[in-house]
């Protein structure tokens, strides 16, 4: 599963950005938390979430980016397992 892609293309529809644009949100988040960007693990992308995701998207004028990071980290939660299979 390509985590940057699939997260990128969600943010896209929650915040009506390019999916391209917010797919290097994604990745500069997890640059953020990580130093790289490269295979994740569920835990190093639920971390930039809750850290770098919520301050990038306030960084760039979403009112309401709690309730964005809220929904980013249920959707990493439901979909936990492919996640974690995508990453073996």
């Amino acid at each position: 599963m390509d985590v940057i892609q699939h997260f990128g293309d969600v943010l896209s529809q929650k915040i009506g950005k390019s999916p391209i644009a917010c797919r290097g949100l994604i990745r500069f988040c997890l640059k953020d938390e990580l130093g790289s960007a490269e295979n994740p693990s569920f835990d190093d992308t639920l971390k930039a979430f809750t850290n770098s995701l919520k301050n990038r998207l306030e960084n760039v004028g979403i009112n309401n980016a709690g309730s964005i990071v809220k929904d980013m980290i249920n959707e990493l939660k439901h979909i936990q397992s492919v996640f974690t299979m995508g990453n073996v």
